[in-house]
């Protein structure tokens, strides 16, 4: 947030309650069991997920195919169950359960050089694309200028622009 100059949505009393009502509108949508982590506005305050976000990168260079379920199951962890994913006991939890190999040298990279200055990296490149949130989308194709969307309600614009229809959550059951 810092680098894009964006507010915590707890500085925004506004902000604050529309993201509690929202939340409840997108669950209720994607048919997702998303809740508002009790703690949120304090760990949005903090660098309480960094932990968290430097085992996935060091997990995409490591072992790609556990990438989306490793961050899958950090996101269930956070807006469903209310579970903790910023201490390294977390983490491990979170290998337990996937059966992630080389897991130990993973969370060992945390605190790498290498690890960080990827993160760093992977957060200047969103910055100049001027991201400002998650999720952040960048739509990249041969030839044309790149694009980006902010925010999961925004899938349907992205598809129109791949000139594909959405297919969302509630198409199925019309």
């Amino acid at each position: 947030m810092v680098g894009s100059d964006n507010t915590p949505p707890g500085l925004n009393p506004k902000k604050a309650a529309y993201m509690a009502s929202d939340l409840e509108k997108n669950a209720k949508y994607w048919g997702l069991p998303i809740k508002m982590p009790e703690e949120f506005f304090k760990l949005m305050s903090s660098n309480a997920n960094l932990k968290a976000q430097r085992f996935l990168v060091a997990l995409e260079h490591e072992n790609p195919d556990y990438l989306r379920p490793a961050a899958r199951e950090l996101w269930y962890r956070m807006w469903s169950r209310d579970e903790p994913i910023h201490e390294i006991q977390n983490i491990k939890e979170v290998c337990d359960k996937l059966k992630i190999p080389n897991s130990d040298k993973l969370i060992s990279e945390i605190n790498s050089p290498k690890v960080k200055d990827l993160l760093k990296k992977n957060t200047e490149e969103a910055l100049a694309y001027e991201a400002f949130g998650a999720p952040w989308i960048v739509l990249k194709r041969e030839g044309e200028e790149d694009a980006c969307f902010f925010g999961g309600d925004r899938f349907p614009i992205l598809c129109n622009e791949l000139g594909i229809e959405f297919q969302g959550p509630l198409k199925s059951k019309i």
